[in-house]
């Protein structure tokens, strides 16, 4: 009786299930920046929304243009996290793939990735 409690609490407490919590709802990207490797850095603002379901889904509506390239992102997901990375899996994305969490409030988020490049980008986000 006396280890129930305890279980409890610490699952109660489970870094996870409360990041799994808080990301869900809809988030703005504020920015999202690309480092490439030849040394370009664009940086964007305000591209568009991402939403996560608490069922594990979610929906993407991300418009932005680089160096007059337009990239237009309207599609759904499933997503999964751990205390400190968000997966994103769909259907082909710049976006679908293990995001780092660097920063982790209430309202505000940065994620950081690497593509297959070697590339960096790095996404914050507003709820």
């Amino acid at each position: 009786m006396m280890a129930l409690p305890a279980i409890i609490i610490l699952s109660a407490c489970n870094p996870q299930k409360a990041l799994t919590k808080r990301l869900t709802g809809e988030w703005a990207i504020v920015s999202y920046e690309e480092r490439n490797r030849e040394g370009a850095n664009p940086t964007m603002t305000n591209i568009g929304t991402i939403t996560f379901n608490s069922d594990m889904t979610g929906i993407k509506s991300i418009s932005y243009s680089i160096m007059q390239v337009a990239y237009l992102d309207d599609k759904p997901f499933q997503w999964t996290n751990t205390e400190n990375t968000v997966t994103l899996d769909g259907e082909e994305s710049d976006f679908a793939k293990v995001w780092f969490i660097q920063e982790n409030n209430k309202t505000t988020q940065q994620w950081r990735s690497t593509d297959s490049e070697g590339n960096v980008q790095i996404m914050k986000l507003r709820k």
